[in-house]
């Protein structure tokens, strides 16, 4: 059917129905504790403490602009696919 990318919440949504598959209703904090799953079009799920987060599924953010009429990624510098707008130019200039 639609032949685009999801949205960000439609795959976190999907991320966490998955996760919930994933989970047994008798034993969820054991399961989500045990919840590995590399590949989801949200990203990677596994729930770890990490810079004093508990049970956190630590995913890299991104920003995003538009640029030239279309979404481009600026950060992190490992997923940008466009340099950074900044200062960003005032409405009539973009």
């Amino acid at each position: 059917m639609g032949g685009t990318s999801p949205s960000y919440h439609a795959a976190q949504a999907y991320a966490g129905l998955i996760t919930a598959a994933d989970a047994t209703p008798a034993a969820v904090l054991e399961a989500l504790d045990a919840t590995d799953i590399a590949e989801t079009a949200y990203g990677p799920i596994k729930f770890t403490d990490y810079d004093a987060f508990q049970n956190q599924n630590p995913l890299t953010m991104l920003a995003q602009q538009v640029q030239d009429g279309a979404f481009v990624t600026v950060y992190p510098e490992a997923a940008a696919t466009a340099e950074l707008a900044f200062p960003t130019p005032a409405w009539d200039n973009r």
